[in-house]
């Protein structure tokens, strides 16, 4: 084997190498671009959940203003809570697509230890 044909299977092999690494660098860089779309979806529902909940509670306390002193003007505050609640459910995003979803697989078998689940439990509770 001659000195050209070394070097030429030496760089080959280098170019081969550099070809594995690019595509391996590039899948890792598409895993990650995934997973920072799934981690600002979650922090998007984290913010509605929020203020979804920020709203039901200032209704919550609206509401029992106007039960403690029967003020028309806390009864007004609670049915324009009610509106502002109806529209942020309406604004929230709906679930992503199924192939999107993280599935729990932990939740979905049964239990094999022998105890018994709440569904086994509930059932026998009602036949008695």
């Amino acid at each position: 084997m001659t000195i050209a044909k070394k070097l030429y299977w030496g760089f080959g092999g280098m170019i081969g190498l550099v070809l594995i690494l690019a595509s391996v660098s590039q899948f890792g860089l598409w895993r990650e671009q995934a997973a920072k779309r799934k981690t600002n979806r979650s922090f998007q529902v984290l913010r509605d959940t929020s203020a979804l909940q920020y709203l039901l509670s200032q209704n919550q306390i609206h509401l029992n203003n106007y039960l403690l002193s029967g003020d028309s003007s806390e009864a007004d505050k609670v049915l324009n809570g009610v509106i502002q609640l109806d529209e942020a459910i309406r604004r929230t995003k709906p679930k992503p697509p199924r192939k999107n979803r993280f599935r729990w697989k932990g939740f979905t078998k049964r239990s094999t230890t022998g105890r018994s689940t709440l569904r086994d439990r509930s059932s026998t509770n009602a036949s008695k």
